[in-house]
C-alpha cells in the first residue's frame, strides 16, 4: 500500500474546466446552456397547448399550433438525447464518478509506488452480454491513475464530450494533491499520459481513457474525451465522495472504497478473491496484513460496519446499518410523548 496522500482541506472540490470554443458560437457545448434552451422550448410547447385548449382559438390557428407543439416536442427529445448521449452523468464538484466495472476489477490495480510498472498489458475487465469481452490494453494503471481519471471526468462534467476542455494544472493539483509544485505538476502530467495511452475495447467499439492531452509549459492544459466514453457509464456507474476518497491512503483502502460503494450489499469473500480482484502481487500473509489495515481505515471512516472479521481465509463484512431516528421509527413527533401517540394510534 502506498503512503497516504497529503492532508487535505475540509471541503475539497474539483475545479470545473472550460470549453476551448466560444459558447456563444456553439451554445450546446455546455450543459447549462442546453438545459436553458430545453426550458425555453418546453415553455413554448406549454403555451401552444394552452392556446389549443382555449375555446376562442380560431380553427384555422389550431392546425398551426398543433404543428408548433409537435415541433417543440421533437426538439425537446433531441436535446434530451444530446444530454444522455454526449454528456457524462451529472454530478457535483465534490463527487467522483466511475463506471462500475472500473471499481470491481484490477484496472486501476493496487501496487506500491516503488514497484516497476508494466509498459504494456492487456486485461479482460468484464464480459458484456451485448458487446462481448471488455478489454483494457495499454500501460499498467494504478489507484493514482484512477483518481486522476475520475478528477478529469469531474472537471468536464458540464462540457459536451468531444470538445476540448481547458483547466489550470495548479488548481487540479491542489484539489487532488492539496499542494502545487513542480513534482505535483509532473505527477499529474504522468498520470494523464498513462490514461492517454490506455484503451478500452469491446466487440463493437474502442475508446481511449483520454483522447487528447495538451500540456504547454505555461498557461492552461487541455484534455478531450471521446464521446463514446459515455457508453462505459451507461446504466451502471458509481458515485464516490471526493473528501472521503482523498482521506484514505492510496492503495488497497481506496480500491476497497470503490468496490464497497459499487455493491448493494457485502457478502463473505475469500481473501484470495479480493487479492485477485484488486490486482495485488503481495503474498497471502502480507496481503492479509494489508487488508486488515485497509479495513480499519474503512471502518474509521464509516464505509463498513465495525464488526468485520478476517477468519479462515475469508473477510466477513457488511455495510453500516442505516441510522434510524428513534422518533421517526416510533411514529412520534419531537415534543410529543410516546404514550400520547400510541393512544391516538389505537383510536
Amino acid at each position: 500500500m502506498s503512503p497516504p496522500l497529503e492532508s487535505h482541506d475540509d471541503n475539497p472540490a474539483i475545479p470545473l474546466a472550460v470549453t476551448a470554443l466560444c459558447p456563444a458560437l456553439s451554445p450546446f457545448l455546455i450543459r447549462s446552456r442546453l438545459l436553458e434552451q430545453k426550458q425555453v422550448i418546453r415553455a413554448r410547447r406549454y403555451e401552444c397547448r394552452r392556446l389549443l385548449n382555449r375555446k376562442t382559438t380560431p380553427d384555422q390557428d389550431k392546425s398551426v399550433l398543433l404543428t408548433a407543439e409537435s415541433d417543440c416536442f421533437l426538439e425537446e427529445r433531441r436535446l434530451e438525447e444530446i444530454l444522455e448521449s454526449e454528456f457524462l452523468p451529472q454530478h457535483g464538484p465534490r463527487q467522483l464518478i466511475s463506471p462500475r466495472l472500473f471499481l470491481e476489477t484490477p484496472l486501476f490495480r493496487v501496487a506500491s509506488r516503488s514497484a516497476t510498472r508494466k509498459k504494456e498489458c492487456e486485461l479482460t475487465i468484464a464480459i458484456d452480454d451485448k458487446d462481448g469481452p471488455v478489454i483494457y490494453s495499454g500501460p499498467e494503471l494504478r489507484q493514482e491513475d484512477g483518481l486522476i481519471f475520475m478528477a478529469l471526468v469531474n472537471s468536464v462534467r458540464d462540457i459536451r464530450l468531444g470538445s476540448v476542455a481547458q483547466f489550470v494544472p495548479a488548481d487540479l493539483c491542489r484539489a487532488v494533491f492539496n499542494h502545487y509544485d513542480g513534482r505535483a505538476r509532473g505527477r499529474l502530467k504522468a498520470y494523464i499520459l498513462n490514461l492517454l495511452k490506455g484503451q478500452i475495447r469491446t466487440k463493437t467499439y474502442a475508446v481511449q481513457l483520454c483522447q487528447r492531452f495538451d500540456f504547454p509549459s505555461k498557461g492552461m492544459w487541455s484534455v478531450r474525451f471521446d464521446p463514446d466514453i459515455v457508453r462505459l457509464f451507461a446504466g451502471t456507474h458509481v458515485w464516490l465522495d471526493l473528501k472521503l476518497r482523498l482521506r484514505l491512503p492510496d492503495g488497497l483502502a481506496t480500491w476497497l472504497l470503490g468496490y464497497v460503494e459499487s455493491q448493494t450489499r457485502l457478502i463473505p469473500m475469500k481473501i484470495e478473491v479480493l487479492r485477485r480482484l484488486c490486482g495485488s502481487d503481495a503474498e497471502e500473509r502480507a496481503f492479509t496484513n494489508l487488508l486488515r489495515k485497509a479495513l480499519e481505515h474503512l471502518k474509521t471512516h464509516g464505509v463498513i460496519d465495525e464488526g468485520y472479521k478476517l477468519k479462515e481465509g475469508q473477510v466477513r463484512w457488511r455495510k453500516p446499518r442505516p441510522v434510524v431516528n428513534e422518533n421517526v421509527a416510533m411514529g412520534t413527533v419531537p415534543g410529543e410523548s410516546t404514550s400520547e401517540n400510541r393512544s391516538s394510534g389505537r383510536g
